[in-house]
């Protein structure tokens, strides 16, 4: 029972739920489809199974590759060795990305190509990347964008407008949480010759760095808004406000105040929410449809 539940600790089951709602909500929301049955057919079953499928294959990989980190950083969360061997938690991996790929080829060679991509990106994420300065971070933001941007691409119906604002928030939120998780585990890659944001710079140039980034994130939340409440209605707006931009502000505020390694997790856990909210809006796209 306990490596049932550590495997899905290790592939991150929560970041893949996210992963699904976020596609399920885009091809709804976003596109001329209204039948339920759209979403249980079986080219986008396997479109999501397959973007599912890479995202948790990344994380087996990101966990192999960070065991002695992770032994630092967080000992109480290291799986990969304990109680799922290294050697099975890369055939699961090996398995994970081989399905992904043949499912992209069966789809499309485009989708195909694009698979491709995401997995190469996230084993040079993983094997030299993520300890290099600020590179590892924007790859990472990157693959969260592509993961939206990848939808009108299987599907040239879901409109383009608001996929590529959405990747464009999800990726400047992503590059957030990051650069964050860095500082949070800071001390454990100290000890490892990491080049991460807050080990070259320090913590303060790394949260100048991060306020410039999430008032960017403010001001095109705050223009997209506007933009868009012409069109579906002022509801929309108020909900940004209240939903995305009030806890922006106080991530702002509480990104001041924040010195420990709880702090740093605490804000990396707030990013999700306010990801979840900012997704969560879709939903007035196809109110007005």
């Amino acid at each position: 029972m306990n490596t049932v539940v550590d495997f899905f600790r290790l592939i991150r089951w929560l970041n893949l739920a996210i992963i699904i709602l976020t596609q399920y909500a885009a091809a709804w929301c976003l596109s001329p489809h209204n039948s339920i049955v759209y979403f249980f057919e079986l080219r986008f079953t396997l479109f999501v199974t397959g973007t599912v499928l890479i995202a948790a294959a990344g994380y087996i990989l990101n966990d192999y590759m960070d065991v002695k980190l992770d032994l630092v950083n967080k000992p109480d969360k290291v799986v990969i060795g304990n109680t799922i061997s290294r050697r099975r938690a890369m055939i699961w991996h090996s398995v994970f990305n081989g399905t992904a790929l043949l499912i992209g080829v069966f789809l499309s060679i485009k989708i195909a190509t694009i698979f491709l991509f995401s997995e190469l990106l996230l084993w040079t994420y993983s094997s030299r990347l993520k300890r290099k300065f600020f590179s590892g971070n924007f790859a990472v933001a990157v693959l969260t964008a592509v993961s939206i941007l990848v939808l009108p691409v299987f599907d040239a119906s879901i409109l383009w407008r608001p996929i590529i604002a959405y990747a464009v928030f999800a990726f400047l939120l992503t590059l957030i949480r990051e650069i964050v998780k860095d500082m949070e585990d800071m001390k454990g890659d100290a000890g490892h010759n990491c080049e991460t944001l807050p080990i070259v710079l320090g913590l303060r140039p790394t949260k100048q760095i991060i306020r410039s980034i999430l008032l960017l994130l403010m001001l095109a939340v705050l223009a997209y808004a506007v933009r868009e409440a012409q069109f579906i209605g002022w509801f929309f707006f108020s909900y940004g406000v209240i939903t995305v931009l009030i806890p922006m502000i106080y991530l702002l505020i509480e990104l001041n105040r924040a010195d420990k390694k709880k702090d740093f997790s605490r804000l990396s856990t707030w990013c999700k929410v306010i990801m979840f909210t900012g997704i969560f809006s879709m939903l007035f796209f196809k109110i007005i449809h």
